[in-house]
């Protein structure tokens, strides 16, 4: 009966995901197609008014109901058991995210799920500084446009154990993120959509819903390199981490110019040297980071 209840709660949510997805998909080609401005703030605040105008929708592990997060950590856990590295973007709203009746922002720090669950591996966002030829005129920053990394402490779970080299930033909470990839909207991806036959065509993706899907693929390619599933990077991410200041080789690259994730007049964590809130460890060089992730794995 457990196991059936549990099958039936995942096919449900999995339901809800898919509903989002769909709907993201959609707004965001209308707003290309209409030559409008849609980014991860947006599409936040649009679907969280579906949230409240549809109960299904607020049933879902989005309602704030924390036991509904314990809940759905088995499967977490069934990823961690046979080697599955999980990952999930830390949020679009820098320190605070919108509030569920879609009116706005919480006027307070909040932190976002799966993202700050201990088992899953939370990817903030930076900004990247290049030229035309794409070299870097600059350090990667904070990414904070129309849209700013989520990070902060969490208020459901504890510091996991790989968190204690940083526990004067993240405290007795779990800290998030735990790494930063491109995010911002001045810089975003060009991907190529063919989902919707009516509106093919390029599109920019950005926010931390870019730099999750690009962690994992270096996550992917570490896989390849290590001959095996890493499964549940954390410790390993961490131990890079904690030599990163005296061995570039790790390739985890320190963001620290000062910039931050204040978003909608939430204060928020600001970039500097070491672990932070804003961007976790850093970035990577992916040369580097691969093979010694995957040595490190």
């Amino acid at each position: 009966m457990v196991e059936i209840g549990r099958t039936a709660a995942l096919e449900a949510e999995w339901a809800r995901c898919r509903w989002i997805w769909n709907e993201c998909v959609a707004r965001s080609e209308k707003a290309h197609a209409e030559d409008d401005k849609c980014g991860p703030a947006r599409l936040d605040k649009m679907l969280t008014e579906a949230r409240t105008a549809n109960a299904w929708l607020r049933e879902g592990g989005s309602t704030g109901d924390f036991s509904s997060i314990q809940n759905l950590r088995y499967a977490f856990k069934d990823a961690a058991k046979h080697g599955v590295t999980v990952l999930a973007s830390s949020g679009d709203g820098g320190a605070t995210n919108t509030t569920a009746d879609g009116d706005g922002d919480y006027p307070y720090k909040v932190n976002s799920w799966p993202s700050s669950d201990p088992l899953v591996t939370s990817v903030g966002g930076t900004q990247l500084h290049l030229d035309d030829d794409g070299d870097r005129i600059a350090p990667d920053s904070v990414y904070n446009d129309d849209g700013a990394g989520g990070g902060g402490q969490s208020h459901v779970f504890a510091r996991p154990s790989y968190q204690d080299g940083v526990k004067q930033v993240v405290g007795d909470r779990r800290g998030t993120p735990d790494i930063s990839m491109s995010a911002a909207v001045n810089g975003g991806a060009w991907v190529y959509s063919s989902y919707d036959p009516k509106a093919v065509g390029w599109e920019v993706y950005v926010g931390t819903s870019e730099a999750s899907p690009l962690f994992a693929g270096i996550a992917a390619l570490a896989d390849q390199v290590a001959g095996h599933r890493l499964g549940d990077i954390h410790q390993a991410l961490y131990a890079l981490y904690a030599q990163s200041a005296q061995n570039p080789s790790t390739g985890i690259v320190d963001v620290r110019d000062g910039t931050n994730n204040s978003y909608s007049g939430v204060t928020g964590y600001t970039a500097v040297k070491g672990y932070d809130m804003a961007t976790g460890v850093g970035t990577i060089d992916a040369a580097r980071f691969v093979p010694a992730l995957a040595k490190e794995g």
